[in-house]
């Protein structure tokens, strides 16, 4: 496949958390055409709390407004510039859920919408048998956030009827499926080498 040129690349809006981009791009033809898309000022951190002896995670419910409609998605959010992606996702954890991670592994990074949503990444962590030290603390206008357990089976009936489509969350859940499948379940040993 051939990789189109940029001619010309200018933000047409921009603010603290995002610009939104224009480039004008050319094939072999050299027909321009105009690609938009926006850029975050911030990578983001998801976490993936995963209870080991009951084989289930926890989801966050959250009104999402461009959607107008409440969803079901890991924990998370974006990565300050004084933070770093863990310090990020112990924070956030805690702030939606009340959870602490005992043991909190990085799974890598991952390109949420790399077509609209170009250079954002997400780092994905995974929270190993989390502990319950107190209750959400993400209750603003802006923000609320209503943790739930649920057994991996219905989670993945809830994506397979369409209940849960955000890529912030599919994109963590495959990964973290990805993870189990090699080190199993705590029965299988991945609590002791993992």
């Amino acid at each position: 496949m051939k990789q189109p040129k940029t001619v010309s690349s200018k933000v047409v809006f921009e603010n603290d958390v995002l610009d939104l981009k224009i480039d004008t791009l050319t094939l072999e033809d050299n027909q321009p055409y105009d690609y938009i898309y926006v850029t975050r000022k911030q990578p983001g951190a998801v976490i993936v709390p995963y209870f080991s002896d009951t084989d289930s995670v926890l989801l966050v419910s959250q009104y999402r407004h461009p959607v107008s409609k409440v969803a079901w998605g890991f924990p998370g959010g974006g990565i300050e510039s004084d933070q770093t992606a863990e310090e990020t996702a112990r924070k956030e954890l805690l702030e939606e859920t009340g959870y602490e991670a005992k043991e909190l592994l990085d799974l890598g990074q991952y390109l949420p919408d790399m077509g609209i949503i170009g250079n954002t990444k997400g780092q994905v962590f995974l929270a190993l048998d989390p502990v319950k030290v107190g209750e959400s603390a993400q209750d603003t206008a802006e923000e609320s956030t209503e943790p739930q357990i649920f057994p991996l089976e219905k989670v993945k009936q809830m994506i397979s009827e369409g209940e849960i489509r955000d890529g912030w969350t599919l994109g963590p859940w495959s990964i973290f499926l990805l993870w189990l499948e090699k080190n199993g379940t705590k029965e299988n040993g991945h609590g002791e080498n993992s």
